[in-house]
């Protein structure tokens, strides 16, 4: 009788729990929002003492949670402290330092686990919006990362040939004019910079800023080379001369050679004083006039040969050499890339002849 009993009340108490469990609602895990920004001092918020300006909704944060007076960081960086951030790993195991520009090769390592991947693998859905910092290439990206969505700029805001006052410097020699134009990221795909850069030729009315605008474009259209050229040893990467540090880089030089020779010559033949140019500054130690004109055939010629060279496999490794720290077309090559050249100056001679 007591067995019974006991069978019973473990039947009764069983199904009470039963019934109470499947009672409860279910609870949804919370949403989780990490808001991490750069350069802020301790008094930069008004909970922490900021004076002349205030902060609001931040300061509302802290009021209605946790306010802390200390926090550590791996390193007090850009990209190291990002790297710490997102896998919970010291910056230096990880091998991220520093701060990422638009000339790393490297990023954030897509094997490390993120917390983005954490939180997906129990139905997290997550994004990221502003800076990423954490490499620019394609497979170092917040969707290769863990996140499903993302919208921002791939590395700093002040990296870019703008300077602190918003005047362009690119085509300067300030220092700022090292950087491109910086892109807009949406997904894995750069959006909306040309389009903005010809906004901005709108608001200027001195030819120095169009042509540092000018120059911003050019970085941009520089940067589309890798999505035509189909041969991973000829990367753009960017912008590199006296010496260019790439193969790509050392034919853009060597066809601006080529095309500064032949529009000069083309000067020679007419009354013009190629010292005297419109665009260029005139500077009677140069010829700034072969320079403004030669602007026009650089994209039509020399990059129209450059690429078709470059596809068709016309070129290779073997046709380069490291010269004064950077790479230069030895001997065989310039001869094969002047005879495509060539091709193409005779070619527009007879149309222009007709």
């Amino acid at each position: 009788m007591r067995n019974k009993l006991f069978i019973y009340s473990l039947f009764i108490s069983s199904f009470f729990f039963l019934v109470e469990g499947c009672s409860k609602p279910k609870i949804s895990p919370p949403n989780i929002i990490i808001i991490f920004t750069d350069d802020q001092g301790y008094a930069d918020l008004g909970t922490y003492g900021a004076v002349g300006f205030e902060t609001p909704n931040l300061d509302q944060l802290a009021n209605e949670g946790i306010l802390f007076k200390d926090f550590q960081v791996s390193q007090a960086v850009c990209s190291a402290s990002r790297a710490s951030l997102l896998t919970g790993s010291y910056s230096q195991r990880i091998g991220v330092r520093g701060a990422y520009n638009h000339t790393a090769r490297v990023g954030l390592n897509p094997d490390e686990v993120t917390i983005a991947e954490m939180l997906k693998s129990i139905g997290y859905s997550t994004a990221i919006f502003g800076k990423w910092h954490l490499g620019h290439h394609k497979k170092f990206l917040p969707l290769q990362q863990g996140f499903d969505e993302y919208m921002g700029i791939p590395y700093s805001n002040d990296m870019w040939p703008v300077d602190y006052d918003g005047t362009p410097v690119a085509g300067t020699d300030h220092r700022k004019n090292f950087y491109p134009q910086l892109p807009l990221m949406e997904g894995n795909e750069q959006i909306e910079e040309i389009e903005r850069l010809n906004k901005q030729l709108q608001t200027v009315n001195k030819l120095e800023k169009i042509m540092a605008v000018e120059g911003q474009i050019k970085q941009t259209y520089y940067r589309g080379f890798d999505s035509i050229t189909r041969d991973d040893a000829f990367k753009f990467e960017y912008r590199s001369k006296r010496p260019p540090k790439n193969y790509i880089n050392a034919l853009i030089s060597f066809a601006n050679s080529i095309i500064y020779t032949q529009v000069l010559s083309e000067i020679y033949q007419t009354h013009l004083d190629p010292r005297i140019g419109y665009l260029h500054t005139t500077n009677f130690r140069r010829f700034s006039l072969n320079l403004d004109i030669a602007e026009i055939f650089k994209p039509v010629i020399g990059d129209k040969v450059i690429l078709s060279i470059i596809n068709k496999k016309i070129l290779s490794s073997n046709n380069f050499i490291d010269e004064l720290k950077g790479i230069v077309l030895n001997d065989n090559g310039k001869t094969i890339f002047k005879k495509s050249m060539n091709s193409i100056f005779s070619l527009a001679s007879y149309i222009i002849k007709g």
